[in-house]
């Protein structure tokens, strides 16, 4: 299996990660954050079995965000192969749900968003950009329920569902009906490299955050496990007093860094500013060394700083 295209964690989400650990958010900003993380998980998962499952060359495209006439098309998973394109929306739903009318209600009457709808909207968008392209090609859109916790009662057979205990046979189908390929096809491959070439970069997500200001975060390290402040650094580690977990000091500084510039993408990287940063648990000659290491050294009438 080919992977053209890797997933990778969302900035909105990674960004909420690190305010989490420095401010106290709202119970709807965490439970937004919650979401985004259980969604996540979810994808992986499916990534994990489409590789374990699948036995054939195929290209797999994961996390493509697209331009269709004006639309923004998110599409989780694209399966290519030389007769079908397999579009996957990944659901992490858990609990108990039903199916009436064509939308889906939690036992309670509450409806909930209908991933069916937005299914066929993505796949009609899809369809109409391969028309654009003059590519000819069946397109197989699918529902994903990765966890088996899910209960969907009413579900109509007829609707492109697949349950988490009907993904091993649903790939096995798949590569029973690619038997006799031999490796991959051209137009497979100038498929993938056309739809690489139109992704398009991540919604700004700084709209989507809090309100948060420098001042009003916690300074200092902080641990990627649990989050903990208690960190103890040495001149080649930095460990966590409370879960024991420990990353290289280099790398640490760094993460730390890049934490700050996708809090603050206008804020000029100084050793200064690291340094309270870091609330004084690097050393200013450790930051600087970091810095002119991994960073290009700037000049400005204000003083030095780091891009």
């Amino acid at each position: 299996m080919q992977i053209d295209k890797a997933r990778v964690e969302p900035l909105l989400l990674t960004v909420l990660n690190i305010l989490d650990k420095r401010m106290i958010l709202t119970h709807e900003e965490k439970l937004a954050k919650l979401n985004m993380e259980k969604g996540y998980i979810g994808e992986e998962q499916f990534d994990q079995l489409m590789n374990d499952y699948l036995k054939n060359d195929y290209v797999v495209l994961q996390d493509l965000l697209l331009r269709v006439k004006g639309n923004s098309v998110q599409i989780d998973s694209l399966l290519l192969t030389p007769e079908v394109v397999y579009l996957y929306e990944i659901k992490n739903y858990e609990g108990d749900y039903v199916m009436k009318s064509g939308q889906i209600h939690t036992l309670t009457s509450h409806e909930i968003s209908n991933p069916l709808t937005q299914l066929s909207r993505t796949a009609s968008l899809l369809r109409q950009l391969f028309q654009s392209w003059n590519v000819k090609i069946t397109i197989e859109a699918a529902i994903v329920f990765i966890n088996p916790s899910l209960i969907l009662y009413q579900a109509d057979p007829g609707e492109p569902i697949i349950f988490s205990a009907q993904i091993k046979h649903h790939f096995s189908k798949i590569s029973q009906s690619q038997l006799k390929s031999s490796g991959l096809s051209k137009r497979v491959i100038m498929l993938s490299e056309k739809l690489v070439q139109e992704h398009t970069s991540e919604v700004p997500f700084q709209k989507q955050l809090p309100q948060y200001e420098y001042d009003n975060l916690t300074k200092g390290m902080t641990c990627k496990s649990c989050g903990s402040f208690e960190m103890k650094v040495t001149q080649r580690t930095v460990g966590c007093s409370k879960c024991e977990q420990s990353v290289s000091t280099e790398e640490a500084i760094l993460t730390h860094i890049k934490a700050f510039q996708l809090l603050f993408p206008d804020s000029k990287l100084t050793v200064t500013k690291m340094t309270d940063w870091f609330n004084g648990a690097v050393c200013r000659k450790r930051i600087r060394r970091t810095l002119v290491a991994h960073f290009e050294r700037m000049s400005s009438s204000s003083g030095t700083y780091y891009k």
